[in-house]
């Protein structure tokens, strides 16, 4: 403990660092006219700050990673979900992370991580089938995503298989209860 506080000031210089970004609002690293860097991402470690369709493009398959937006008006970085980092937005399924040419618009749907519950959106696959249907039934959409669907039909809540080898852990060692595991995560 002696050691930690001999470094107090510096382990605060840094910490407080963190807020800021001496790379904000500068041309983005994919070169693109216009677009600069404003969003970062408070999952990723070592995360370079990159501008939304950048930071899009890396979180493909890592929709439930917070974003760190920056929010011009009021001179601050906000945390944001996957798909408020750009309008119009959507968790693709069926694609390996990138929306379905045959998608629908997008539904509201909460989908619930260990690092939080996120109001997000989703696009179904609605590319044909063998058996000539219009995308395969939505609940087994989510699951080959590593999603488990709160319902069978038309689900609108949905449960990382991560979170929920996370709550059967704390649930066999720790002994807790669901309702403070619901709680944590709010």
């Amino acid at each position: 403990m002696g050691e930690l506080k001999a470094e107090q000031t510096v382990f605060l210089q840094i910490l407080l660092s963190l807020s800021y970004n001496s790379l904000l609002l500068t041309p983005c690293a994919c070169g693109i006219e216009k677009r600069v860097r404003k969003v970062g991402c408070s999952d990723c470690l070592q995360a370079e700050l990159l501008c939304p369709q950048c930071w899009l493009n890396k979180h493909r398959t890592m929709p439930t990673h917070w974003a760190r937006m920056w929010n011009a008006k009021e001179q601050f970085f906000q945390k944001g979900d996957f798909c408020q980092v750009l309008k119009n937005t959507t968790i693709g399924l069926g694609h390996y992370g990138q929306r379905c040419p045959d998608a629908d618009l997008g539904h509201t749907f909460t989908l619930v991580e260990s690092n939080g519950i996120h109001a997000t959106a989703i696009s179904f696959c609605r590319c044909q089938t063998a058996d000539g249907q219009r995308g395969e039934p939505e609940f087994q959409q989510l699951l080959r995503a590593g999603i488990f669907p709160g319902s069978v039909k038309e689900p609108k809540t949905g449960y990382t298989l991560g979170l929920l080898e996370h709550y059967r852990q704390e649930r066999n060692q720790g002994k807790g209860s669901a309702y403070n595991f619901v709680h944590v995560l709010q």
